[in-house]
């Protein structure tokens, strides 16, 4: 018993340091994305202020896409931009409390309203409102996309049915070079080569394992790199800096 204990426990640690390996080079190309965004380029006229209050939403924004947790690397764009949004309007109002405690209170979408009021916010609306419509419908609401669970012919539909629908949502907010990308990509199914375009016209039980599988493997890591590149357009454009491995102090030391 010890002995196929001992080499039960040999074979786990080997598959486990295989998927390790694997799961290593996963997180070093999405590391090697992130460093493939540029760094902001500060403008010499101005000495940018630290943005210590989305700091940490931003540093998590980092983490949790490198380790593949594009949910949260999606809330916390679309977090860090509602609270620049406030902070720039509270500056705009003299940073009256009262004004910032109504700001406080508001919906992102609300935030966007007001900022959409501010001449000094107009370049940087449209990042904001794609990543408040990605927030809402990837990351702070569930989309239905299971499937497999039926037990009736007309639950079978149903879970179809809300399966494509709640995925052609998430694909119509890919830019278009990733919507382009993910339609024309192939899988082989049952020894069948399928493109994902195909998958999502086909509406049966296969297709729509096909899709959930794009869904969670291509779609949602792609509006996450897309949320993080949003954010990082933000700041830049808005000459926001904060301290993290990707943004850093050290370069504007020499502007004081």
């Amino acid at each position: 018993m010890d002995s196929l204990t001992g080499e039960r426990m040999r074979d786990i640690v080997e598959r486990f340091s295989k998927l390790e390996a694997n799961e290593r080079k996963s997180r070093l190309s999405r590391l090697l994305a992130l460093d493939s965004i540029r760094m902001v380029e500060v403008d010499a006229s101005i000495l940018p202020e630290p943005a210590d209050s989305i700091d940490p939403f931003v540093r998590e924004a980092v983490e949790a896409y490198v380790h593949g947790l594009y949910r949260c690397c999606i809330f916390c764009c679309a977090t860090a931009v509602n609270q620049i949004f406030v902070e720039k309007l509270t500056e705009e109002r003299g940073h009256d409390l009262h004004s910032f405690s109504s700001l406080r209170e508001m919906t992102f979408g609300q935030v966007i309203g007001e900022a959409k009021k501010s001449q000094r916010l107009h370049s940087v609306i449209e990042d904001g409102d794609w990543l408040n419509r990605v927030r809402n419908r990837v990351a702070a609401h569930c989309c239905y996309v299971t499937t497999g669970r039926a037990r009736s012919h007309e639950q079978l539909q149903f879970e179809i049915e809300t399966m494509i629908g709640g995925a052609q949502v998430l694909i119509d907010l890919l830019e278009p070079k990733d919507k382009s990308v993910v339609e024309l990509s192939t899988i082989t199914y049952e020894d069948k080569v399928i493109t994902f375009g195909e998958a999502l016209r086909t509406k049966d039980h296969h297709g729509t394992e096909v899709v959930w599988y794009y869904l969670q493997h291509y779609v949602i890591p792609a509006l996450a790199l897309e949320a993080y590149n949003r954010l990082y357009r933000v700041m830049k454009r808005l000459q926001i800096y904060v301290i993290t491995r990707y943004h850093t102090r050290a370069p504007y030391e020499a502007l004081k």
